[in-house]
């Protein structure tokens, strides 16, 4: 069961005022907003959405969370910034499914064929995930290098690919490695072990760690901290984050290769930093740069 939890923006969100009269469709409605009643509204089977007049006021949103601990919420975009207070753990990460989709986006902006770059992977876990997306990205990309302290079970990923017809290399030289990596994914390091690395100033890194990048010494490059991606189904007038229903609904359950297939899909309007939304011209500033050395 899927529960969609959003604010109430206008009354003709209210379905069932349809088949009432004017004058007491008015005192409901009236009535709902003084004593914040949330009314929960049918989608389609096993979806409900919970429209909740004053979203200032927390604690019938958490009495309602506790009722339905054992399902899937979604918070609307106003409803995120009070996650925490409502016990709800939100995941802001950029998700690896969408790294194909960001290198078509720079693509799209700039001249570089993502496809005959090297691309340079950061990782100090080894999961599945991992080790899914990597295998994902060899099959694509011309060059694929992976920069872990986990060398010894990269060695065996590396030579399983190899097997397959598929290269990468390991290493874990925190001096040389990323010198002149114009493009890095960062899997899941922190910013405090990121720093031990010596990092090309002007390169491009999609962040898909936890943590925010915030500060890399002598950078002058692009961190990817967040993307925004277009919404195709308009799902109830843009309160939800689309992001969050692709991961937390629609691609439930299926395997990798079917989540990517139908992310490939998705398009990408924008990309985030620290700072915002980055400006396309940031990106082909950093394109001349990397074209030129």
């Amino acid at each position: 069961m899927y529960i969609y939890i959003k604010e109430l923006n206008s009354d003709s969100e209210l379905e069932f005022q349809k088949n009432i009269p004017k004058f007491a469709r008015k005192i409901i409605i009236k009535l709902i907003k003084i004593f914040n009643i949330i009314v929960i509204q049918n989608i389609k089977n096993d979806e409900y959405l919970y429209i909740v007049p004053r979203i200032s006021n927390l604690k019938k949103i958490k009495r309602v969370l506790k009722k339905n601990k054992a399902k899937k919420v979604i918070l609307s975009k106003k409803l995120k910034k009070y996650s925490k207070e409502l016990g709800i753990e939100e995941n802001n990460k950029i998700s690896t499914y969408f790294i194909h989709n960001i290198l078509k986006f720079i693509q799209n902006i700039t001249n570089i064929e993502m496809e005959l770059q090297s691309i340079y992977i950061l990782t100090n876990a080894y999961n599945t995930e991992n080790i899914q997306t990597i295998t994902n990205l060899a099959e694509n990309i011309k060059s694929v290098n992976v920069v872990t302290n986990k060398v010894k079970e990269y060695n065996r990923l590396e030579k399983k690919l190899y097997d397959s017809g598929n290269l990468i290399a390991v290493t874990n030289n925190k001096r040389k490695s990323l010198r002149k990596a114009n493009f890095i994914i960062n899997l899941d390091l922190t910013n405090e072990e990121l720093s031990s690395y010596s990092v090309n100033r002007n390169s491009i890194i999609i962040n898909c760690a936890n943590e925010k990048i915030i500060k890399l010494s002598c950078f002058n490059g692009i961190v990817i901290n967040n993307i925004q991606i277009e919404d195709k189904d308009n799902l109830f007038e843009n309160s939800f984050n689309y992001i969050d229903i692709l991961l937390n609904h629609i691609l439930k359950g299926k395997s990798y290769n079917e989540s990517i297939n139908i992310i490939k899909n998705v398009r990408i309007i924008n990309l985030v930093g620290n700072n915002g939304i980055i400006d396309k011209k940031e990106i082909l500033n950093i394109e001349k740069i990397l074209t030129n050395v």
